[in-house]
């Protein structure tokens, strides 16, 4: 029985889709574990800055991204060689030489003005990844985003625990959603 043109545009047309729903599930598998283990790192790094003085917090973060850096590294030497890996550092190393070079013009007017200021370009980040990489990553950034200003606007005393829990829960969330495909 022969195949149609019309039959054959759209059996072409369902592979497709099935193509880029494959891609889009290897792209939550591969971020899904970077998303668990930055949102460990900033969950710990937030809650420790709420708790210690703000001279400690500066080596707290320090230490944090480096596990975080060192964590993440592995999971995606894990995953095999790709040039994503290398896209990926770069966008990391231009987002944190943003935020360092803005706060070197721009200096944050206290600690949750600077922590703030930090989870936006993060927020941005998981925007633009979510724009090429599927709509759980876009729809985390703009959470990201809306409970950051939601808790800066609202929560003055205990904004960095506020920031622990709500931002390093949501990563720990979407990294549980994403594998979830």
């Amino acid at each position: 029985m022969p195949v149609s043109q019309q039959e054959a545009l759209a059996a072409l047309r369902d592979i497709a889709q099935v193509e880029d729903r494959a891609t889009q599930a290897r792209s939550y598998g591969q971020a899904s574990p970077h998303f668990v283990i930055w949102g460990l790192v900033t969950l710990v790094c937030y809650g420790l800055a709420d708790l210690l003085p703000p001279a400690e917090v500066n080596w707290v973060w320090m230490v944090g991204s480096l596990l975080g850096i060192a964590g993440s590294a592995y999971v995606g030497g894990q995953a095999g060689k790709s040039t994503d890996a290398w896209r990926s550092l770069g966008v990391f190393v231009a987002l944190v030489g943003f935020v360092v070079a803005t706060g070197l013009i721009l200096p944050p007017t206290g600690p949750n003005a600077g922590s703030a200021f930090v989870s936006l370009v993060v927020a941005v980040g998981y925007v633009l990844m979510g724009i090429w990489r599927g709509i759980r990553i876009l729809l985390t950034g703009l959470a990201l985003a809306a409970l950051t200003l939601g808790g800066y606007f609202t929560i003055a005393q205990h904004f960095q625990l506020y920031m622990g829990v709500v931002t390093g829960g949501a990563l720990i969330l979407a990294g549980l959603w994403l594998r979830r495909v």
